[in-house]
């Protein structure tokens, strides 16, 4: 591993394990499983799963791998990190009372190709969301990606039909006595 990728992924490991102390009561978490494609039309089948955080009542970071199951499982595999922002409404109020249950995100992050090492900046839009972190889970339907490879000079569409949340903090089940 050259000293490039261990001082990021030293990085992404400090920013993770930091960010709980600065999420405030907003702080929930989420286990996302879904499928993605990183470049439309695909090749092949792929999964995504990762992690969701909410930080306030509008905004979350979502820390994601897509994976390529066929032809050959994880031969490609992309890591990323986005900010989404909900635009309808509160996605969580950190009370009993859920935040709004039908939702659209906007978001921006980075990406991370282990197999043509390519890495770069990414726009995102979800047009619907139906499901709060009080519900204890959420469905993103429908979201577009568009983004720049730096490295191998390269634009790039990504569609995401369903991603899945599973809250195992910040649901219903932590405010009840």
């Amino acid at each position: 591993m050259t000293r490039v990728r261990k001082s990021l992924l030293l990085v992404l490991i400090s920013f993770i394990a930091l960010l709980p102390l600065s999420a405030g009561d907003y702080f929930d978490i989420a286990l996302t499983f879904g499928d993605m494609t990183y470049k439309w039309w695909p090749n092949g089948v792929n999964v995504n799963y990762g992690m969701n955080i909410g930080l306030t009542s509008h905004l979350e970071f979502d820390l994601w791998v897509t994976s390529q199951l066929t032809p050959v499982p994880f031969k490609e595999n992309i890591i990323g990190g986005e900010f989404d922002y909900t635009l309808l409404g509160k996605r969580s109020t950190a009370s009993q009372v859920a935040g709004d249950g039908i939702n659209m995100l906007v978001g921006f992050g980075g990406f991370f190709n282990t197999k043509t090492f390519g890495a770069g900046p990414f726009f995102s839009f979800t047009p619907l969301t139906v499901g709060s972190p009080i519900g204890g889970k959420r469905e993103r339907l429908l979201k577009v990606s568009l983004g720049y490879d730096f490295v191998n000079w390269d634009f790039f569409v990504a569609l995401d039909l369903l991603n899945l949340d599973f809250y195992v903090r910040g649901t219903y089940r932590d405010y009840t006595f």
